[in-house]
């Protein structure tokens, strides 16, 4: 296994999670009823680590998430965040989605400015930009508009913007999921690139299984509706990693485990 996630692993007894989850429920009040989506989801998530969230769709997988950050509240129980209650979003957690959700008339390198510019502090945070855009392979394009980059490039620019106010914690909600299959792989090994030099603490929502073997230290798993943790799988795979990677036998048993758990046999391929 990762020799940093075991380390971490061992002393999570006198170390306080990046972030911890206590017996999490959501019910939702609709026209037909009361729904429940979550209930009593506990996690605890080491500082640094690479950790991805995968299920069925309609789980909870992305309502988890806008709880994790603030953006939702609980019906039961809570999030710790360094072991202080999350109540509302902050800016020690960023926030990346499957949409870029850039401003389409703002340049390239003031999309990545505008956390700064909502806190009125454009320019004591306009050499991070600049700094970040050469982190994601964007330096030169700080003056395009987004119509002109293609889907990875504007995702390049969505997680600088994330990684603009240096927050612990980045949650990334299906990043990847509109872009074609070639471009979702370089992404998914920019993103370990970017991982590797930040450490941010990552919770990653996909529904594709091997992207969240290949990219995480541990992979959630969760059930349908009432979302619940199935699965805690730890990755027993060494960093870095690359293509070569998708090859090794310890990848394809963990791909075939969390399909057996989430892919029942009658929705397999004959």
């Amino acid at each position: 296994m990762y020799q940093p996630e075991r380390a971490v692993a061992g002393e999570r007894q006198a170390t306080v999670p990046a972030i911890e989850v206590r017996g999490l429920g959501l019910r939702y009040e609709t026209q037909s009823g009361s729904l429940q989506a979550l209930s009593e989801v506990d996690l605890a998530i080491a500082d640094g680590t690479f950790v991805s969230i995968v299920g069925p769709s309609g789980c909870g997988k992305s309502t988890l998430l806008s709880i994790v950050g603030g953006l939702l509240k609980p019906t039961a129980g809570s999030v710790l965040l360094d072991g202080q209650p999350v109540t509302e979003p902050s800016p020690r957690i960023g926030f990346a989605f499957q949409d870029a959700v850039l401003l389409p008339w703002r340049s390239v390198l003031d999309n990545v400015l505008l956390p700064a510019q909502i806190r009125h502090d454009k320019a004591r945070y306009e050499a991070k930009a600049r700094e970040l855009l050469a982190t994601v392979g964007l330096a030169g394009f700080e003056k395009n508009l987004p119509g002109e980059l293609s889907g990875g490039m504007r995702q390049r620019v969505a997680i600088a913007r994330a990684l603009l106010l240096d927050p612990s914690v980045l949650l990334m909600d299906e990043p990847f999921g509109a872009l074609d299959a070639l471009t979702r792989e370089r992404m998914g090994l920019e993103l370990l690139r970017i991982w590797q030099g930040t450490r941010k603490t990552v919770v990653f929502v996909t529904h594709g299984i091997s992207e969240a073997v290949f990219l995480s230290d541990r992979v959630i798993a969760m059930s349908a509706r009432p979302g619940r943790v199935v699965r805690d799988l730890r990755i027993d795979l060494p960093r870095p990693r690359g293509p070569l990677t998708q090859e090794d036998p310890r990848f394809l048993a963990a791909c075939r485990e969390l399909r057996e758990l989430l892919v029942p046999d009658k929705e397999a391929a004959p």
